[in-house]
């Protein structure tokens, strides 16, 4: 593995202000993209052969098809490495070949996402940022971090936003493999520092580790940054004044919900808390219901969407009406 962070990692941007001269325009991207199947390409071989120059796009087998040489097989390859294969290739046939390729059309984006997000796993991202205009669509972007972790549910209060890790396919030319970066996306969320939000490519790996305790202020980031989704379904039933589906904000605890659900009553026992994580398991909890317990703590914990609540009754209270209560607010689901 090539572990050289500097490949990943942008410099961290400076307050002075810069005297750019013509040579910026010359910039390239910090990382290069690196060709797949469903990439449209538009390469020009030579200005002086336009019969040449063909709109392709990368088979899933990874092949495209040109004029002279046939098919070849393409995928992995950088955009400049193509370019230098195609002029090898070309010099055979074309006096003086001047390739050029450009993506027409990015292909989607297959992502994995680890750890501390509302739904980790694998997910799929268009591969460009387009703008709705009134007759057509006009590209203005590509998906970042920032798309990323929104498109898999956004956060969880124990995410851990300063050493967010991501690794990524490296170019042939440097041997393959993967090269990695540790990101301080914390930054991005409390001061907009844009250099922390990396654009996000095909094959990528996205780590987020979990916090020993939970962290209000990033998810309030995250909520009015609209990573996060501002509100989150969670249900409560038993021995509260008026339990059912509730819609709390992202950042609500357990005693939010109860009191949104007009209070427990007088006659009541602990409380059942109900959830499933991301991984599929089941965490249920019985939980001291204390008015005043502190936010984020074992007896108020912060909620999740479908978060199930049930305010138990006293020793009398019979097992039937029991089931009865809690299968009420999944009749609706």
């Amino acid at each position: 593995n090539n572990e050289n962070n500097s490949l990943l990692n942008p410099k961290q941007s400076s307050s002075k202000v810069l005297n750019l001269g013509v040579g910026y325009l010359d910039s390239k991207p910090l990382n290069e993209y690196i060709l797949g199947a469903g990439d449209t390409l538009q390469i020009d071989v030579s200005k002086d052969y336009p019969e040449l120059n063909q709109l392709v796009t990368i088979t899933g087998e990874g092949i495209i098809v040109l004029p002279i040489i046939g098919e070849k097989y393409v995928e992995k390859l950088s955009l400049s490495e193509l370019t230098s294969y195609l002029n090898e290739l070309y010099s055979e046939y074309v006096k003086y070949p001047d390739i050029t390729v450009t993506v027409r059309q990015y292909r989607n984006i297959k992502f994995l996402i680890k750890g501390e997000v509302v739904n980790p796993g694998i997910h799929v991202i268009n591969g460009q940022i387009m703008q709705s205009n009134e007759n057509s669509s006009t590209p203005i972007g590509f998906p970042t971090l920032f798309d990323a972790i929104r498109k898999s549910g956004g956060i969880t209060p124990y995410s851990d936003l300063t050493n967010v890790e991501v690794t990524r396919l490296d170019t042939l030319s440097n041997g393959g493999g993967r090269k990695r970066a540790v990101i301080d996306f914390s930054k991005l969320l409390s001061i907009g520092l844009p250099e922390q939000n990396l654009r996000i490519y095909d094959s990528d790996v996205i780590s987020i580790r979990k916090l020993k305790s939970p962290n209000e202020d990033s998810l309030k980031n995250a909520v009015s940054s609209n990573l996060n989704p501002k509100l989150i379904r969670v249900f409560v039933t038993g021995r509260v004044n008026r339990g059912g589906e509730k819609m709390l904000t992202k950042a609500a605890t357990l005693n939010d919900a109860i009191t949104m659900s007009g209070g427990a009553r007088i006659i009541r026992g602990n409380v059942i808390f109900v959830r499933i994580n991301s991984d599929g398991s089941l965490d249920s909890r019985n939980i001291a219901y204390r008015k005043n317990a502190k936010r984020g703590t074992k007896n108020n914990p912060f909620l999740q969407e479908f978060d199930l609540i049930y305010v138990r009754g006293n020793a009398l209270t019979g097992t039937t009406q029991i089931l009865e209560e809690i299968a009420a607010p999944f009749k609706a689901v």
